[in-house]
């Protein structure tokens, strides 16, 4: 069988078929697998908030924001992981999202809780990542 390169030549080597292939389906692999981890974090994390978990609202409490600020978070996690789902509003999503993140590091940083804000950039490369894979293409 005869197959076409990158280079749009015919090539009858499959061997270099198989590694375009290949490494095309990784890469949009791990962008789903990321996609997913992201959405599954971020709904779970605005299902608790949305529906008023005892440990939400005394963190939030803690932080000294107000309990209707807890339902503003919530609903933009949860609208957030939704967009990211969908190909051509996942960019919209990762901004939605990394507003929040942006919102938490500043939580986290002004009240001394330094393991969060670790685990808080970690999401935000995650979201860096997924953005840049899955934006709307022309």
């Amino acid at each position: 069988p005869r197959f076409i390169t990158r280079s749009g030549d015919e090539d009858t080597d499959e061997r270099e078929a198989a590694v375009v292939l290949t490494a095309g389906h990784s890469k949009q692999i791990g962008v789903w697998f990321a996609t997913i981890a992201l959405v599954g974090i971020f709904a779970f994390s605005g299902i608790t908030k949305l529906v008023g978990s005892s440990p939400m609202i005394d963190r939030f409490g803690y932080w000294g924001y107000p309990a209707w600020f807890l339902l503003v978070v919530g609903a933009a996690e949860v609208a957030g992981a939704v967009l990211l789902l969908i190909p051509k509003t996942a960019l919209y999503g990762a901004i939605v999202l990394a507003a929040v993140m942006a919102g938490a590091v500043f939580t986290h940083v002004r009240h001394a809780e330094w393991f969060p804000v670790l685990f808080v950039i970690i999401i935000f490369f995650l979201l860096s990542m997924v953005a840049g894979f899955r934006r709307a293409r022309p």
